[in-house]
């Protein structure tokens, strides 16, 4: 039994990375044995709230519907995808520097050419300036969020239309990017972010992998609308646990963990999100609580956030921020456990922050640091919808009502509902 294994004294010496690793390599079957989560969890989406969707999947019969233009959206999105030739890391032309055409390539997005040198090496940063090469041909991010848009898209078509060829083409896109050995990617971000002239990849490329819990959710969607083969999802979760034994083990992971911003919390947000795929709750709370920690640091008693005010996009950094702090929350809340409101030291809470980021909306122009972001409404609105999948206050209400942008077209909004 796994959880005897872990609870062996020589075990517990070990460094708690080290355990996680253990246990992820174990528990990515379907084995109720090597499970610690109730039934509920295991057989829907983790993120995407299912009676929330069932509530939007009755609406949107309806000819007045909210959600008729978000849906329009993703009805084209889905049917442009069933047209699409499924993504893979190996559609590269030039291999990575591994020279393995599987593994995971992108560029750090706000690095440019070196105006100083000759052949522009190496790269200098230019905060909140995205370089366009990001989304080049020889790096994977574009096709990477083309593909988890795609599922996103399928799944969701799937599951609202009962059309089972949107299922179908999910599953095809699934199978070639995460699964089918000729063209799967390598369960690692070795060479994400990197800066030419300077580094193959950095920690910070661990961002990146942030995307693929739509992918994880998308079929869990199919699966309990009877729509997509367990062991298509059982195999995803083998992939996705290689992948979580690489972000706890390897110096990267270990980089990211440490980090005091954004990236830090991600991480724990996309390694929770693994381990409850995984069935793991018993793991996943212990990240949450290590997350629920950095709060401590990470946002003070004001709701400010000392490292992302420091950025050039620092109002849509405390906002993205925000979302991860509010994904923790919402598995917490899961596992019925509560750190939204919940300070830990002298540092603010989360909802401190959520209140103080909110605050803003409709009135952008009276934030005190830097803000060169042209769409910090698009930002603000997405950081509060999801602070509403656990906080029903007035003032979020409120604070959505004061943004002047127009939502209505948010494939998101058919997630999170209204």
């Amino acid at each position: 039994m796994l959880r005897r294994i872990y609870t062996r004294p020589h075990i517990k010496r070990r460094s708690t990375l080290m355990v996680f690793s253990l246990i992820i390599a174990a528990s990515q079957s379907a084995n109720a044995q090597e499970q610690s989560c109730p039934i509920k969890i295991l057989s829907e989406p983790i993120y995407w709230n299912i009676e929330r969707l069932a509530a939007v999947k009755s609406s949107v019969q309806e000819p007045m519907s909210p959600y008729q233009a978000a849906y329009v959206r993703l009805i084209d999105t889905a049917d442009k995808a069933l047209t699409q030739t499924p993504y893979s890391v190996t559609h590269k032309t030039k291999a990575g520097p591994s020279g393995d055409f599987k593994d995971y390539v992108s560029l750090s997005r706000y690095f440019w050419p070196n105006p100083n040198t000759e052949d522009g090496l190496p790269y200098i940063r230019k905060d909140g300036r995205s370089n366009p090469e990001l989304n080049g041909e020889n790096f994977d991010r574009r096709r990477s969020q083309h593909m988890t848009n795609d599922v996103r898209a399928l799944a969701l078509a799937a599951y609202f239309t009962g059309e089972q060829k949107y299922a179908e083409k999910a599953q095809q896109f699934v199978k070639t990017w995460f699964l089918d050995e000729a063209t799967a990617m390598n369960p690692h971000l070795k060479f994400a972010q990197g800066v030419p002239g300077a580094t193959p990849g950095r920690e910070f490329g661990i961002l990146d992998g942030r995307i693929y819990w739509d992918v994880m959710d998308g079929m869990l969607l199919l699966q309990a609308a009877r729509m997509t083969e367990a062991k298509t999802v059982n195999a995803l979760r083998s992939w996705f646990g290689e992948y979580a034994k690489w972000l706890v083990t390897s110096e990267f992971g270990k980089k990211a963990k440490s980090k005091k911003n954004n990236h830090g919390v991600y991480y724990d947000a996309q390694l929770s999100h693994i381990l409850l795929f995984a069935g793991r709750c018993d793991l996943a709370e212990k990240v949450i609580k290590g997350a629920h920690g950095r709060t401590k640091t990470q946002i003070e008693k004001s709701g400010l956030m000392p490292e992302e005010k420091k950025r050039t996009q620092s109002l849509f950094y405390h906002a993205f921020n925000l979302r991860a702090f509010l994904r923790l929350s919402y598995y917490a809340k899961r596992l019925d456990m509560d750190i939204y409101d919940k300070r830990k030291g002298k540092g603010g809470s989360i909802k401190t922050s959520v209140d103080f980021v909110a605050s803003y909306a409709g009135r952008t122009e009276d934030w005190s640091y830097e803000e060169i972001n042209k769409k910090i409404d698009r930002a603000l609105w997405r950081m509060i919808k999801n602070a509403q999948l656990i906080d029903e206050s007035e003032s979020l209400d409120a604070a959505m009502k004061a943004l002047s942008y127009d939502s209505s077209k948010e494939i998101e909004t058919l997630i999170l509902g209204q």
